[in-house]
């Protein structure tokens, strides 16, 4: 049985397509620079930090939901870790567009894209 737990407003739901999500929050790691809604995020020692255009090493776990200013120390941000999201609204650390592996790998973690990416790796 599904059950609703609560919900979170975003200022930026353009990111989410449907209905069908999961939402949490998340601590930014200290130090991290700031990223617009939709930026890729990966996990590092208990802490999220934006995914880098060439950061292959790293596996996107979460697509952020709000913009994240210049950060403090204990920055949370609301992010999507399962559910749908637009392919044209996902970008890396310097807001370029997605490319291709990204969104496979978004795929690996449960979050899945409508739309192209905007280039193949």
């Amino acid at each position: 049985m599904n059950k609703v737990i609560g919900t979170v407003e975003t200022k930026q739901v353009s990111v989410l397509q449907g209905d069908h999500h999961i939402i949490t929050a998340v601590k930014i790691a200290d130090g991290q620079a700031a990223f617009k809604a939709g930026c890729v995020l990966y996990e590092d020692s208990g802490a999220y930090k934006a995914l880098g255009a060439s950061d292959s090493e790293h596996k996107a776990v979460a697509v952020a939901l709000e913009d994240l200013g210049a950060t403090a120390k204990d920055a949370v941000v609301n992010v999507c870790v399962h559910g749908l999201c637009r392919t044209e609204d996902l970008c890396y650390a310097n807001g370029t567009a997605v490319k291709a592996g990204t969104v496979s790998g978004l795929r690996s973690a449960g979050i899945y894209c409508t739309g192209t990416p905007a280039a193949e790796d």
